[in-house]
Formats: structure tokens, sequence, C-alpha cells
């Protein structure tokens, strides 16, 4: 924006200019991660559960995960995930 208008601006004005035009696609495309990444683990999760039980524990392995784990998940998602370390594990 500095560039575009050949002077700085305050921090209003960036947050305006982001909220405006970068807000929502930067919102979606963490949602869409977030949800790749949550149903990796639900996945992992129903196969580990289902090799101890000896059969596939099909949709009730997803209810436990999400029972057990997806607060805890979601709280480590959104205070300590860093895209970087996972930009090579998650295929966007």
């Amino acid at each position: 924006m500095i560039r575009s208008r050949g002077c700085e601006i305050g921090i209003e004005e960036a947050l305006e200019d982001w909220l405006l035009h970068c807000a929502d696609v930067w919102r979606l495309e963490r949602q869409t991660l977030a949800l790749q990444l949550q149903r990796k683990e639900i996945e992992r999760y129903k196969w580990l559960e289902s090799e101890k039980q000896g059969h596939d524990l099909g949709r009730q392995a997803a209810i436990d995960w999400v029972t057990k784990y997806a607060a805890a998940w979601r709280e480590w998602f959104e205070s300590e995930y860093d895209p970087a370390e996972m930009e090579e594990t998650v295929s966007v």
C-alpha cells in the first residue's frame, strides 16, 4: 500500500486495507488447511484404533476423536501451528 500511494500509512489504514482486500481469502485458506489437517488426524486415529480392535471402527472412531481430542487439537492449531513447519506434509 505504501508503494501504491507513494507515502507511508498508519496502522489503522493498513488494517482497514488488509480487512477489505485480504482477510476473507486468508480465513478461507486457514480454515481449509485446518480441516485438512484435522481430517488427517482423524484418519490416523481411526486406523490406530481399528488396528487395536482388529476391525474397522468406521464412523465411530471419528466421533470418538471429535469427542476426545477435537477441542485440544483446535487449541493447538490456533495457538502453536506454524504453516512453514508443516508446508511439505499437507497438499492444499
